[in-house]
């Protein structure tokens, strides 16, 4: 008999975004895993312009900070 304390499983999802101040594109991809009753989160976030190279990384850290907080939020954790 398989009961949920042996499941395991993995959702992976990718977002988009684009930042008027750095002029690019922006994504996040978020994986989340879970084995029975444990979560586990990942977030991976990666820009892109038509530049020579970023300087600047503001976009994709506001983009982890909204992840963290959803966490947080889902834990009850607050930061």
């Amino acid at each position: 008999m398989r009961t949920a304390a042996n499941t395991a499983g993995a959702m992976f999802d990718v977002y988009e975004r684009y930042t008027i101040l750095g002029d690019n594109r922006l994504s996040l991809t978020v994986m989340l895993a879970g084995h029975g009753n444990q979560l586990y989160l990942s977030g991976i976030t990666a820009a892109g312009s038509g530049g020579v190279g970023k300087i600047i990384p503001w976009g994709e850290e506001e983009f982890l900070n909204v992840l963290e907080k959803l966490a947080d939020q889902l834990t009850g954790q607050n930061n």
